[in-house]
């Protein structure tokens, strides 16, 4: 996980700004915002998702739980800086963890940029069945299986990125994306082999 190092002036100001906000100055939350909207937005940008819509719904998201939690004084101290990231990291998540049946192409055509790779419409069409194929065979996988594929492939996050951002160890990513990845090629060589559209050799 990222770690930040802040300045002690920088701490001050926070925990200023925070415990007026707490007193009901929204004035201080929208300060707060402004800090550091700019730096997150990138971050998600550049490390997570590549679809400016998707980023700014994560960035709303991210401020309005925000806005609710520190509202209330469950925290005797708070970082806000590593509160937003991983707030937002969160968000990023449960993107990715939705049920397999409801992922749909809008969801991932920006990340794959297929219209630009593909401008012929009827490569385009091939390629978008392909992806059909691909989150049918992605259902039958396990949550962390589905979830390990979607943010390394998907979203191009690094293997030390993924365990980061699911709380468990490279291995464990390394294993998990090693069995997705031969449980979707083995759904689409059965598949293949079913319509006769290709001669498997033995195994």
């Amino acid at each position: 996980m990222t770690t930040f190092t802040l300045s002690p002036a920088v701490v001050q100001v926070d925990a200023a700004l925070l415990a007026r906000f707490r007193a009901g100055d929204d004035q201080a939350f929208k300060s707060l915002h402004d800090r550091y909207a700019p730096a997150l937005r990138a971050y998600i940008y550049r490390s997570m998702l590549r679809n400016p819509e998707d980023v700014e719904d994560v960035m709303q998201e991210t401020f309005a739980s925000a806005a609710r939690a520190w509202r209330r004084n469950d925290y005797q101290t708070l970082a806000v800086r590593s509160w937003l990231y991983t707030a937002a990291r969160n968000h990023v998540i449960n993107l990715v963890r939705r049920p397999a049946s409801r992922v749909r192409h809008a969801d991932l055509d920006d990340h794959l940029h297929v219209p630009s790779l593909f401008g012929d419409p009827a490569r385009a069409l091939e390629v978008r069945q392909t992806l059909d194929d691909l989150f049918t065979d992605m259902r039958v996988l396990s949550e962390r299986q589905r979830q390990t594929l979607v943010l390394g492939e998907f979203f191009g996050l690094s293997q030390q990125e993924v365990a980061d951002a699911l709380g468990t160890s490279v291995s464990s990513v390394t294993s998990s994306a090693c069995r997705a990845r031969s449980t979707v090629t083995s759904r689409r060589r059965s598949r293949l082999e079913a319509v006769g559209a290709v001669s498997i050799g033995p195994r």
